[in-house]
């Protein structure tokens, strides 16, 4: 399914999203992951739809993709593996 359509058919949940908070953009993170789900991946024009919502520029939102390693902005297989790499990990003996 074309990427602009299936962000078209996430407005409704957005709008229900963004009413949960107080501010428009504490809905973010949360947009990302719904979107993330649905398109596969994070893409600029995910990024765009973010934005839209939740008044944030584009700009920020990319910020908060490259910051967070749980937003792929690539592909992904049907499965794959992470490894935990922090210090609380490496304390626990990963």
């Amino acid at each position: 399914m074309d990427e602009n359509l299936i962000l078209e058919e996430l407005d409704r949940e957005a709008e229900k999203v963004v009413a949960k908070y107080d501010r428009k953009h504490a809905a973010v993170l949360t947009l990302l992951h719904l979107a993330q789900d649905r398109v596969g991946q994070v893409t600029p024009a995910v990024e765009g739809w973010v934005s839209k919502w939740t008044e944030v520029p584009v700009v920020h939102v990319h910020e908060v993709v490259t910051f967070y390693s749980m937003y792929r902005q690539k592909p992904v297989g049907k499965r794959h593996i992470r490894f935990c790499t922090t210090t609380s990990c490496m304390l626990m003996g990963s």
